[in-house]
């Protein structure tokens, strides 16, 4: 990762070994640790992450987009709900008076290790047999839980040895949960419902600072396709799945008499709005990734549509280039379609089977009158009808909104709700000109 922020002149010194140099905090003011407990469901509201991305979008006449990425980083804020009681109604009054314009730090709850070993008070330097990837020069991380919370500035790492700005003010026991903080700010202006004279709840808005955390930099994708990655989750049908179409149209009107109805744009654009669920932290950070590498509403890919749009009227056949589909109305559909042209067959031991659409055509004999579609490539060996589980398209989408909001209902599971719009499948040759 690069350094958000510019470099030391001076090396940070231990002892005769120069350590790791790190980026320079611009002067703020004092930084203060959240002092109050993030309330989970039942006792309180679920917790939402929201990242946002600016991309800025020019449509020609035909419908093809040229988009351009605003930001390297996103915008990035939380939601959150806190209950107070046992005197903590009072620090929050206290607090709140200067919390609107200082800036807090907040722990990630989700990123996180336990000490070690115990970190007595003014230690400033901490060992770790593997130091995580996000513990690095220049951020705030915080230690411990609750209101004692201490926020810790890195400023530099050297292979197991992470130095800090200044010590805790208190000792810590071995198992203390570091986690890594978010720098920012509250949102104007909020309310305290209170229940009784010594107990609120609280619903608060927090907007971390730009540019104080690093530039996300996803991992690779797991697969790729034409030039583009394939995005392999399948949408959660407990919430229903909606489907929308838009075509830009044309009309001419006198006023009188008929009219006439034109669409410059030769495909009707469909987005596709479904809920996905993430049951580990590796699946939310799967779906994170990609909205990272596509930077929003940028970049591209292909996904799956996980209907069966493809009614197979026989199996695979080992060495063929073509699926048979039941009945003519495929072929009357899309055999001219830019939108498509390629398709996946999933296969009952779960392996996903991906080709692209070189034509689509009417077929009729005496098995009937069905659509013949003729791939790319052949297939690698026969498989039986009965091992389909499923055939339909997969299209070239993109995200329909630069925001993807990660809803936590614990500190590992999430649910994300997001719109896939439809593309024009170009080559990827035409991604270095926006397919203009």
């Amino acid at each position: 990762m690069s350094a958000i922020w510019p470099v030391n002149t001076k090396p940070v010194a231990w002892g005769t070994s120069r350590v790791t140099e790190g980026p320079v905090v611009p002067p703020e003011g004092e930084r203060r640790a959240w002092p109050f407990v993030i309330a989970w469901p039942p006792s309180g509201q679920n917790v939402q992450e929201r990242y946002r991305y600016l991309t800025e979008i020019q449509v020609s006449r035909s419908g093809r987009e040229y988009r351009a990425a605003r930001r390297d980083s996103p915008r990035h804020a939380l939601e959150f709900s806190a209950v107070l009681f046992e005197g903590r109604l009072r620090d929050w009054q206290a607090l709140v008076h200067r919390a609107l314009v200082q800036p807090l730090v907040l722990p990630q709850h989700h990123t996180r290790l336990p000490l070690p070993a115990d970190m007595p008070a003014g230690t400033d330097v901490l060992y770790l047999a593997e130091p995580p990837e996000w513990l690095l020069p220049g951020l705030d991380v915080i230690l411990g839980d609750g209101p004692q919370r201490e926020a810790l500035t890195v400023i530099a790492v050297e292979g197991n040895l992470t130095f800090f700005a200044a010590g805790p003010a208190q000792t810590w026991p071995a198992g203390t949960p570091l986690y890594a903080g978010l720098v920012g700010v509250l949102e104007q202006a909020h309310q305290a419902d209170l229940v009784t004279a010594e107990v609120a709840t609280l619903e608060i808005a927090f907007q971390v600072r730009p540019l104080s955390e690093p530039t996300p930099a996803p991992g690779e994708p797991e697969r790729i396709f034409n030039g583009r990655e394939v995005f392999l989750m399948r949408p959660n049908w407990v919430q229903p799945v909606s489907q929308s179409w838009v075509r830009p149209v044309d009309e001419l009107d006198y006023g009188t008499g008929p009219t006439t109805r034109y669409s410059p744009v030769p495909f009707a654009a469909d987005t596709l709005q479904a809920t996905y669920v993430g049951a580990t932290r590796d699946q939310v950070q799967a779906i994170g990734d990609l909205f990272h590498r596509m930077r929003g509403r940028q970049g591209e890919f292909y996904a799956p549509s996980w209907l069966p749009d493809l009614p197979l009227r026989e199996g695979l056949t080992a060495g063929a280039t073509t699926l048979r589909v039941q009945g003519q109305q495929l072929a009357e559909a899309y055999a001219a379609s830019l939108t498509h042209r390629a398709v996946f067959v999933r296969l009952a031991g779960g392996e996903l089977l991906l080709r692209q659409v070189e034509s689509i055509a009417l077929v009729d004999d005496t098995q009937g009158r069905d659509s013949l579609i003729t791939l790319d490539a052949p297939w690698a060996e026969s498989v039986p009808e009965s091992q389909i589980v499923m055939a339909g398209w997969l299209l070239l989408r993109r995200f329909a909104s630069d925001d993807l909001t990660i809803e936590w209902r614990t500190s590992a599971v999430a649910t994300m709700q997001f719109g896939m719009l439809t593309l024009e499948a170009l080559p990827p040759e035409a991604l270095d000109t926006g397919g203009l």
